[in-house]
């Protein structure tokens, strides 16, 4: 699947964590600024990464949960969950749930 936006590139998990040098073992999701390094010269411009969720569906189908994640280096991100509504055959953004923030 190929998506295409302005200044937006789409990375498969194995690409993202190959450019992340010196992780931490067993954890995806918090890195070290030398790993940020890392990132950066394997994807140079990099601003940061951003991570979506398959969506959750409710029972009834009339609901869609997505959960975000945005990096831009060890200290800085956000987590939210994104609700959508099925409205007239389209899906439409709900609300936002805060999970985290650093």
């Amino acid at each position: 699947m190929e998506f295409k936006c302005n200044g937006v590139v789409v990375k498969s998990e194995a690409e993202i964590n190959a450019g992340f040098k010196n992780k931490p073992k067993g954890n995806v999701d918090i890195f070290t600024d030398e790993a940020w390094v890392g990132l950066r010269e394997a994807y140079p411009g990099v601003d940061g990464i951003l991570r979506l969720s398959q969506p959750g569906y409710s029972v009834d189908h009339k609901y869609a949960i997505l959960y975000v994640v945005s990096s831009c280096d060890s200290l800085c991100g956000y987590a939210d969950f994104i609700q959508y509504k099925f409205i007239n055959g389209a899906w439409v953004y709900d609300k936002k749930v805060f999970v985290s923030k650093s």
